[in-house]
């Protein structure tokens, strides 16, 4: 019985770790969380709408589950703020 709970706490265990986003970190929806605050904090011009603009492509490659895209968009709309 010993030996079947701990079988089971380590599948446990390799289950979370395979499971998408628990073992990469942040995924896209939380960078973007954080983009939109920073965005909010923007003054209005120029670098804020290069920054809408790419946050507009996140959502639509985060739309269309595509984690790589949307990233690059964050990092260009990060880029733009600055």
């Amino acid at each position: 019985m010993k030996t079947l709970a701990v079988a089971l706490a380590a599948l446990a265990i390799v289950g979370l770790a395979a499971a998408p986003g628990f073992a990469q970190g942040k995924g896209c929806a939380d960078e973007m969380k954080a983009l939109k605050a920073a965005w909010d904090k923007t003054p209005a011009g120029a670098k804020k709408d290069a920054a809408g603009k790419e946050y507009k492509n996140a959502e639509t490659a985060l739309g269309k589950k595509d984690e790589k895209a949307c990233l690059a968009a964050v990092k260009k709309a990060q880029a733009a703020m600055k």
